[in-house]
């Protein structure tokens, strides 16, 4: 609707700016029909012998016209060239006054007598670079033909009467695309909530929530949220966004609610499915964690962060074979995740293979080293608490034997 509605404008603009052209046309013929009868003036007869003038006195005849140079106009906006396109018709009563009081000025003198009559005669044209018709006595000043003056007459009244009908045509044209223009309106506006959702307005919605997000102001960024929600009710990004700034406020039962919808509209998308699988986990489902662990990683499989919550989940239920081969994969995708190496560590060390487990601690704390406290008190590394490699590792004191 928003192009209609500027073609519409420009069209409007086109045809008022040819209407004030033909305004000025039929101004300037209104003009010409006026000083006809004043601007022609008698012929002068030429002499067929011209004796020699003498050079006319310094100061009389007239001076040479110089012309200068005509600059190039400035290019104009739009409204500028309207404005110029509407002057003639505007300046009219001065363009007329000037040409009345040019034509007085160059019609010349009549002679009080035979002699200066002779020397207006016999003056060199060559002297005034404008030749001044003079009057002769008797002469007869032309008039305008009749029926020429009647035909420029029926022509004006017809550009006048065609100027009407277009401007009638003009106000029937603007009402009817106003009346089209609403009605479109009427039947694209969707409802609140409408299946049709306005994705853009969400979209600035979500950055205005971000940049409120990346600030901690998580109360802003879920308000800025529940707009883009509102926007687009079918926008799986925005119950995504929601949910994470609800996470922040500990408003879990919302946050999980909006990933549940998320995952609805979008069920393959990976993001979503983590974050939910780790409030599953915050809660103690793993199964149901398990599952959205699983699913995410079908869909990104090598992405470390998504096959360590995988492990993790794995971890809680004691599947440890299939948890420290996730673990082992991410630590082969990222070598420097320590979170994968002590996961790696836990789940081997459940399995008796206690030099793995003995790597992995080992690379862990050269990641990490806060880690070694956690895991000296770490239930799962309990067989490892009796091995003077391991005691030697989370031992302060003996951390330079790393």
């Amino acid at each position: 609707m928003r192009g209609t509605v500027g073609a519409c404008g420009e069209r409007t603009a086109i045809k008022k700016l040819i209407r004030l052209i033909l305004l000025a046309v039929v101004a300037i013929v209104v003009m010409k029909l006026m000083t006809r009868g004043m601007s022609q003036k008698a012929p002068v007869r030429v002499r067929e012998y011209k004796p020699e003038a003498p050079e006319p006195p310094q100061g009389e005849g007239l001076p040479a016209a110089s012309v200068e140079p005509a600059e190039a106009p400035e290019a104009k906006s739009g409204a500028d060239a309207r404005d110029d396109a509407a002057a003639p018709a505007l300046e009219l009563g001065g363009a007329f006054a000037e040409a009345v009081s040019a034509d007085a000025a160059l019609m010349p003198t009549k002679p009080e007598t035979a002699e200066a009559e002779l020397e207006a005669a016999e003056a060199p044209p060559a002297e005034s670079p404008v030749e001044v018709p003079a009057e002769e006595p008797g002469a007869t000043v032309p008039t305008a033909d009749p029926d020429e003056l009647a035909q420029e007459a029926s022509a004006v009244a017809s550009a006048f009467d065609q100027l009407a009908l277009e401007g009638e045509l003009l106000t029937a044209e603007e009402q009817w695309l106003e009346q089209v223009t609403g009605e479109r309106e009427a039947q694209t506006t969707p409802p609140v909530h409408a299946e049709e959702d306005d994705e853009p307005a969400a979209r600035a919605y979500i950055d205005e929530g971000n940049a409120f997000y990346a600030i901690s102001a998580f109360e802003l960024a879920e308000h800025r949220y529940a707009r883009a929600v509102e926007a687009a009710a079918g926008f799986a990004d925005a119950y995504y966004n929601r949910a994470n700034a609800r996470v922040r406020l500990g408003e879990l039962d919302g946050a999980l609610e909006d990933f549940n919808k998320a995952i609805e509209i979008s069920p393959d998308d990976p993001d979503a499915l983590n974050n939910r699988g780790m409030l599953y986990l915050a809660a103690e489902r793993a199964e149901e964690a398990i599952g959205d662990f699983e699913r995410a990683v079908s869909h990104r499989e090598n992405d470390a962060t998504l096959l360590v919550n995988f492990g993790v989940a794995l971890t809680e239920v004691r599947r440890y074979s299939e948890a420290l081969t996730a673990f082992e994969k991410a630590a082969g995708i990222d070598h420097t995740d320590a979170a994968a190496r002590y996961g790696a560590a836990r789940a081997a060390a459940r399995l008796s293979d206690l030099d793995r487990a003995l790597e992995h601690v080992r690379a862990a704390l050269l990641l990490e080293p806060s880690f070694r406290d956690e895991m000296a008190n770490d239930p799962l590394l309990k067989s490892l608490h009796g091995v003077p490699a391991f005691t030697r590792l989370v031992d302060v004191e003996g951390a330079s034997s790393l």
